[in-house]
């Protein structure tokens, strides 16, 4: 009986081999051309007979069946092509461009050709291994900590926002920053992270003082004084952030502040922006996309104008604050598609005051009545407006101005003021300037029966005497302030309703005198997907950024006529076989930073005054 058994056994076994081996059985020819190839057995018809398929060279069926030894699991793949029948069946990682290689394995990380990818070696310690607060890093087959953003190693320095090494300082095994070592100037203490700056306490416990106008609090030994020990910066001042966390002029800075977030994305992300030029106007620029976006800060300049311009894709997005309670002349542009989205709140100060929604899809969306914070008593304070433009959010409040000639829009540009303002200094109150009250601006006022005569008070021309600062007398110059002239009754006229015969159609009030030129800067497109077109306004300069993994491909980019043209192609595979048409007489430049970046692309840039090609990413412009 036993030995029955063992025979049925052997047969079976030789019945599964036969099932799984291919060898041609029942076919003339027995090999096949092409290395690693075998040729398929011959199948028959079980009633007829018939010859039904086989005999052809392919891949074994063994290396497609799980429950071989022989197959070929993910996320290798069989190299085997079934439209061409092609191929030697090697079960082999993938090779195509965005496949991982060999060559990409970082040390200390290794290949494994069983997984396709880059792994830690087996002495290096695993993710379980890591002590909280501590993380672990793949990248680095180590634990470190997660400090501004960035991954730290034990042991290595502390860096700031903006990535850049802290000397003497190191990251500790509890993830905080040694700063022993640190040695500051005058005062100045170390923080956490071991940037020196004046604390509100001292070490000892003992307070410092805080400074009021007309005194700064000196840098280096933290006391107020007229005078810093480190003079400001003179003269209108650009500064350009290109990374997420703060950015700001110079504190003291005298004249014109430009804050600039672009190149990239989350350009000033979560950052604190202050334009540190009391006195002074201050524009901030967010270009990028997500530039200014997040849980960003923005105070503007005390007794000057501020100007936020969002026109990158989702820039000011999230819980952006602009506190410009103190400034004057408060603007904020939303031009960006999604700029302004979200919780953002503005604090208004005295002045125009003005939001623009003007970018789509979303712009200024989920914006609430919380979110605009004008001055008190702002509808009846002399010298006070606000409007609202473009896709206002529901709960903005109603446009009204309190301003003579009516409502004015803050330039881009403007130019610094020439009239020095009266310093606010420490027990000393300027004698009140009687100034005659001015009816508000209201649609059907004054009445056809009513005729109202404006009041013409003559300015007394006042001098400040000089304010004596112990130890130190005070610059102080007189200030006169010219008379108002007289301004001449208006004839009482009836308001004109909405398309009634001989009327404009509206009450919109136009000041008389000539516009106010507004500085644009230049134009910044974010194109995303594939197989679109992107165009710029043809309005001014313009760059046309793909950012994304294959973000313009197989799409058309069309540059401005008659303006410079800046094409960016920064993600891996962006610009692919697309179609660039460059301006007319005006430059034109590409910058193919992505891997296989606009390779493939039709450049019509024959009519450009100028072109430049920058092809740094691996195969691009190929």
């Amino acid at each position: 009986m036993s030995s029955k058994m063992a025979c049925v056994s052997i047969l079976s076994l030789l019945l599964v081999n036969r099932l799984h081996a291919q060898n041609g059985a029942g076919c003339y020819l027995k090999t096949c051309p092409i290395a690693g190839q075998v040729r398929i057995d011959a199948k028959f018809d079980p009633r007829t007979g018939a010859f039904v398929s086989g005999c052809n060279c392919a891949c074994a069926p063994e290396i497609s069946d799980p429950a071989s030894p022989l197959f070929c699991a993910e996320p290798r793949t069989v190299n085997w092509d079934p439209l061409t029948l092609t191929g030697d069946c090697l079960c082999t990682c993938p090779s195509g461009i965005w496949d991982k290689k060999a060559s990409d394995c970082v040390a200390p990380t290794t290949w494994d050709s069983s997984m396709c990818e880059c792994v830690c070696p087996s002495w290096a310690p695993t993710a379980a291994e890591c002590v909280l607060p501590q993380t672990y890093n793949p990248e680095t087959c180590s634990c470190g900590c997660e400090m501004n953003g960035r991954h730290h190693m034990i042991g290595s320095p502390c860096t700031t926002v903006n990535g850049m090494a802290i000397e003497r300082t190191f990251v500790t095994a509890d993830c905080s920053c040694d700063t022993t070592l640190v040695q500051c100037p005058g005062n100045q203490v170390p923080d956490t992270m071991g940037n020196c700056a004046c604390p509100e306490v001292h070490s000892s416990g003992l307070y410092l003082p805080t400074c009021q106008p007309p005194s700064v609090k000196d840098p280096i030994s933290c006391d107020c004084v007229t005078t810093t020990t480190t003079l400001p910066p003179a003269g209108p001042m650009d500064v350009s952030c290109d990374n997420a966390g703060d950015c700001g002029c110079p504190y003291g800075t005298a004249g014109q502040c430009t804050i600039t977030c672009s190149v990239g994305t989350d350009a000033c992300k979560d950052g604190t922006i202050k334009c540190n030029n009391d006195g002074y106007p201050c524009i901030v620029n967010c270009l990028s996309g997500s530039a200014c976006a997040g849980s960003a800060h923005i105070t503007g300049p005390r007794g000057a104008s501020l100007s936020v311009n969002c026109l990158g894709g989702q820039s000011c997005e999230g819980s952006v604050q602009i506190d410009g309670s103190v400034s004057t002349d408060v603007s904020v542009v939303c031009d960006g598609s999604q700029a302004c989205k979200g919780s953002m709140a503005v604090a208004y100060g005295l002045g125009s005051n003005s939001l623009q929604c003007n970018g789509s899809p979303d712009a200024c969306v989920g914006m609430s009545a919380g979110s605009f914070v004008l001055p008190s008593n702002a509808h009846t304070t002399i010298g006070v407006a606000f409007q609202c433009s473009g896709q206002c959010p529901p709960d903005a409040p109603a446009s009204f101005s309190n301003i003579i000639g009516g409502f004015q829009t803050t330039p881009l540009n403007p130019t610094i003021p020439t009239i020095p303002q009266i310093p606010n200094i420490p027990g000393y109150t300027p004698p009140t300037i009687p100034v005659a009250p001015v009816p508000p601006m209201i649609p059907g006022y004054p009445s056809p029966a009513a005729t109202v005569t404006p009041i013409a008070p003559t300015i007394p021309v006042f001098t400040a005497p000089p304010i004596p600062i112990p130890g130190q007398p005070y610059p102080y110059n007189p200030v006169v302030v010219p008379t108002v002239p007289s301004l001449p009754t208006p004839a009482p006229t009836s308001p004109v309703a909405p398309g009634a015969p001989g009327g404009s159609g509206g009450t919109l009030i136009f000041g008389s005198g000539d516009p106010i030129p507004v500085g644009q800067p230049d134009e910044v497109v974010m194109c995303e997907g594939t197989a679109v077109t992107c165009s710029c306004s043809g309005t001014r300069p313009c760059t046309i950024k793909c950012e994304d993994k294959d973000s313009c491909k197989e799409s058309t980019l069309n540059c401005p006529a008659n303006f410079d043209c800046t094409v960016v192609c920064m993600g891996d595979g962006s610009c692919k076989s697309s179609t660039i048409n460059g301006p007319n007489a005006k430059d034109f430049t590409l910058n193919a930073a992505g891997i296989s970046s606009a390779s493939d692309a039709a450049i019509s840039a024959k009519d450009a005054l100028h072109t430049a090609y920058t092809c740094s990413g691996k195969d691009a412009c190929k």
